[in-house]
């Protein structure tokens, strides 16, 4: 498994930067988390092993505040399942 606290999120050429540039194909209406916050969790949990989407929303429902803030999740806590 892999420590995603230690991994670059920020900056140049950093996870959220990279992800920046990603569509949201998503209607405007009832979304909470960009998409870009969306992927940033998902590929973070992928890499500490999650496999599925129900373990991918575990891993981000786990994960301490200081991280969720770090992913850029402030409003609304980590993603959700759903």
């Amino acid at each position: 498994m892999l420590d995603v606290a230690v991994l670059p999120l920020d900056g140049e050429g950093g996870l959220l930067e990279v992800l920046a540039d990603v569509v949201d194909p998503r209607m405007r209406r009832g979304v909470r988390h960009t998409v870009r916050v969306v992927l940033a969790f998902a590929i973070c949990a992928l890499l500490s092993g999650a496999r599925s989407l129900a373990a991918i929303a575990q891993w981000s429902k786990a994960q301490p505040p200081e991280l969720v803030r770090r992913l850029r999740a402030q409003r609304f806590g980590a993603p959700s399942e759903p």
